[in-house]
């Protein structure tokens, strides 16, 4: 039941996103079907919306971010072309263990985020990939091969990341 819902939701978005202004059509009286509010919000679970809703450069995929079942953020993707929807990364399959130092929580809590896990990801301006940095890490994810992961930061790049990596940016050319 969530699956469709959510798949409601992303074709919803999908049309909101890409419609044309046309002039909305009369609706006659007694002719739309009627739904309660207990009917449309049955199976939601209100308390986690989606979130940092973005399209790929290119408009093929529409990502966000949801909690998973172990109460992190995880990136999701639908592809507009299949419309499939797949979880596309989840943050226990990038790092190991997400440890939060007593800082990081203090940045959640002035931005008034109550989420942890994935809080931020970037399209590449080739549509192929996202950036998506994690505690300590930046990584890079190939949407062609969900799962290919390459890690961008830690002791492979040697950047001097000993705190979390916050505000990260994508620079426009990639």
């Amino acid at each position: 039941m969530k699956h469709a819902i959510r798949m409601a939701l992303v074709a919803w978005m999908t049309m909101a996103c890409t419609r044309t202004h046309a002039p909305a059509r009369p609706v006659k009286s007694g002719s739309a079907p009627r739904l309660s509010i207990e009917a449309a919000a049955a199976g939601l679970d209100l308390k986690s919306p989606p979130a940092a809703l973005a399209w790929s450069p290119d408009g093929a995929f529409l990502t966000y971010l949801e909690p998973g079942a172990d109460g992190l953020n995880q990136l999701v993707g639908f592809d507009v072309k299949s419309k499939k929807l797949a979880v596309l990364v989840r943050p226990l399959d990038l790092v190991e263990k997400l440890v939060e130092t007593e800082a990081e929580k203090a940045i959640r809590e002035r931005r008034r985020q109550s989420a942890s896990g994935i809080m931020q990801y970037f399209w590449f301006p080739d549509s192929r990939r996202i950036l998506v940095p994690v505690g300590r890490e930046l990584v890079s994810i190939d949407i062609a091969a969900p799962g290919a992961v390459r890690l961008l930061s830690g002791d492979q790049a040697r950047l001097p990341a000993s705190a979390p990596l916050l505000d990260v940016k994508l620079s426009p050319d990639g």
